[in-house]
Formats: structure tokens, sequence, C-alpha cells
């Protein structure tokens, strides 16, 4: 039977991989929408998005990472291998992150003066 850190770990570890494919599939939509010629509003909206649930799972996945040491430190079973993973999906979201704010700087229309 799985004690209560496990429970607590595998919940809140699906809730991460899932943040990380709907940020994944949402930059897909805007990578697509690109070469499909989407409207300026529809990039802004779907980047709106991505930049939203970029950041829910950079900070989510960061209390995972807290969450893995410290049961990892209280059970004296460390993973290192999930904690590598989450590390690496925090620096690709982090780079798309600053790259899809970039963007959308560029498209944002400009109020008259």
């Amino acid at each position: 039977m799985k004690s209560l850190n496990d429970k607590i770990l595998s919940v809140y570890g699906r809730l991460v991989t899932f943040l990380f494919v709907f940020s994944f599939l949402v930059i897909s939509l805007i990578v697509l929408g690109n070469f499909q010629s989407f409207l300026d509003r529809t990039m802004s909206l779907l980047m709106r998005i991505y930049i939203l649930a970029s950041l829910i799972f950079i900070v989510m996945a960061f209390f995972y990472i807290i969450i893995l040491v410290l049961a990892g430190k209280s059970e004296k079973r460390n993973r290192p291998l999930r904690i590598f993973i989450i590390s690496v999906g925090i620096a690709v979201n982090l780079a798309v992150y600053f790259i899809t704010s970039a963007l959308l700087v560029f498209i944002q229309p400009v109020s008259g003066i």
C-alpha cells in the first residue's frame, strides 16, 4: 500500500506532467498557426495562454523538485532522474517562455499617437 507521501508525489507529478504537455500543445499550435497564417489576435491569444501555462508549470515544477528532495531525505530514497527531467523541462519552458514573450511584444498593435 502506498504511503501518503507517495500519493502526494504521484498526484503532483501527474499535475506537472499535464502542465508540461499542455504547454507543449499550445506552443505546437503557435508554430502550426504561424505556417497557416493565423490572425494576429489568435496568435496573441495563444501566446498569452502559453505564457500563463508556462508560468504555472515553472512554479509547480520548482515545488515538485522541493517535494522530491524533501521526500527523498525523509524516506532515504533519492529520485535524481525525476529531478533531472523536471529541471530540463523547466529550462526548455523558460527558454520558450522568453522567446514567446519577445514575439508577443512585436505583434502587439501600436496605439495611435
